[in-house]
């Protein structure tokens, strides 16, 4: 049984970085014109499309609920998985956006399992003396 925690904050997490991180919306001679999608002049029905279209098209759901939820990579406390899971879905949506949709969410899983003997350190239960 896998944790939900994870896939879950990780999904909605990733969503809303698709809004807000920068995009480019509009494409000049002299250059790119980056904004966040929320930003954009564009109707709500295209800016929830791009959202779920790089949700969708990559392999961040197989990545977030197959290895993503593997005791030997995720922390084992609840906060922790938790604070792991906002950081992989922060960097999941960065890697797919700025490096690529087919293996940007493996390497934000790469760089997010360094943080987990971290995460497992900070979130540890400590005794009441």
């Amino acid at each position: 049984m896998i944790d939900y925690r994870i896939p879950l904050v990780a999904v909605i997490v990733a969503f809303l970085a698709f809004l807000l991180l920068p995009v480019p919306s509009a494409i000049y001679e002299t250059g790119a014109q980056w904004r966040p999608l929320v930003l954009a002049r564009l109707d709500a029905a295209t800016i929830v499309t791009f959202a779920n279209y790089e949700i969708m098209a990559s392999p961040l759901l197989l990545m977030l609920f197959f290895l993503a939820t593997s005791p030997s990579i995720c922390p084992m406390g609840r906060r922790a998985k938790v604070v792991f899971a906002i950081a992989l879905g922060l960097l999941t949506a960065a890697a797919q956006l700025y490096l690529s949709a087919s293996f940007g969410p493996y390497v934000a899983l790469l760089l997010a399992g360094l943080l987990s003997p971290w995460l497992d350190e900070t979130f540890r239960s400590r005794p009441l003396i």
